[in-house]
């Protein structure tokens, strides 16, 4: 049905706290289930789920519907990616990252492999990794649904040190630039400071 991997942080730059978590995970809904899990590309379908199901959970944290550029639908999946992760930075006072082709091989290997990227040498570094085909689908998981009773498989139990892994990687303040890479049913993200 829907595989997520254990997030990855290396390191940890300047110890800035991330924004609050969630009070709890949000479990995608059914037709986000059914629209969303098993597929090898995105699909109109999904996006429409996707985006119902974040603008629930921004909607309880307070937080703006999710703002998409207007070409989202002819970026390229990674591009999507992207786009995805800096809007909710954005959306919570953050700068863009930028797009760094070199992080975009390395997340691609990570996608391949169904598993977190590895970062570059001499940078403090974060990953992120899905099993499923839609950027948006993947934000939802990793944003909305990391927390205790969610698929975050380092998160089995409250208080557990990976919990919201994967949503502090997105919205860490220290970031400096990302990559991204797909495969199929499979995204992964990197994030890279300095």
């Amino acid at each position: 049905m829907m595989r997520i991997a254990a997030v990855l942080i290396a390191a940890l730059v300047s110890g800035a706290a991330p924004a609050a978590d969630p009070p709890q995970s949000i479990a995608p809904t059914t037709q986000f289930a059914i629209a969303c899990y098993g597929k090898q590309k995105p699909t109109p379908a999904c996006d429409k789920q996707a985006i119902a199901n974040i603008n629930r959970a921004r909607a309880m944290e307070g937080v703006k519907k999710i703002k998409l550029p207007a070409n989202y639908a002819s970026l390229t999946l990674t591009q999507q990616e992207i786009a995805v992760s800096n809007a909710e930075r954005v959306d919570r006072g953050l700068s863009k990252l930028p797009e760094r082709a070199s992080l975009d091989k390395l997340s691609k290997q990570g996608a391949q492999t169904n598993s977190d990227p590895i970062g570059p040498a001499n940078h403090g570094w974060g990953s992120i990794w899905a099993g499923v085909a839609d950027p948006l689908a993947a934000d939802f998981l990793w944003m909305y649904d990391d927390g205790p009773n969610s698929p975050n498989l380092d998160c089995q139990n409250p208080g557990d040190s990976g919990c919201w892994g994967h949503r502090h990687n997105i919205i860490n303040p220290d970031w400096k630039a990302m990559g991204a890479g797909h495969d199929h049913d499979s995204l992964a993200e990197l994030f890279v400071y300095p």
